[in-house]
């Protein structure tokens, strides 16, 4: 049997419904928090309950999301459904008309949800670096650290 779950091309699917509610290109660090804070919303106030369940094993996937979301992305830009712009910070990813034709092709309850939290996610933290991101997730980690999520 084909693993679908913690794949590249799982992380391909999420990534195009991330890239879909943001309104300019962002980078590879933002779409993994990004995709991090809506599966575990419930840690980052944003709802009452995780997408992907409780896990006290929550924060040691994040740097194997930033691997599976990476090599997610060389599919995306290969399928021609993402754009990639370099930047003098570094490559900074776009949805295109292509990836929003997919997105939109799309009819699940999951991909409902996952669209709704990573709406939320972005009017909430929009506002923050990359970095500063990266501390707010770190400080969670740390919070929560030994707890159930």
């Amino acid at each position: 049997m084909n693993k679908i779950f913690n794949t590249p091309t799982e992380f391909s699917l999420r990534t195009l419904l991330m890239l879909s509610v943001q309104t300019s290109p962002i980078s590879l660090e933002r779409i993994y928090l990004y995709d991090f804070m809506v599966c575990f919303s419930k840690i980052f106030n944003i709802a009452l309950h995780n997408l992907h369940g409780n896990s006290s094993l929550a924060f040691s996937q994040l740097s194997l999301r930033r691997t599976f979301t990476k090599k997610g992305l060389q599919i995306l830009i290969q399928k021609g459904l993402i754009t990639a712009t370099s930047t003098e910070h570094g490559f900074v990813y776009a949805i295109n008309n292509n990836g929003i034709n997919i997105v939109n092709s799309i009819e699940s309850e999951y991909k409902n949800e996952y669209i709704i939290l990573a709406e939320k996610i972005y009017k909430n933290f929009h506002h923050k670096n990359d970095i500063e991101l990266q501390q707010l997730v770190s400080k969670k980690s740390i919070k929560l650290e030994g707890g159930i999520l």
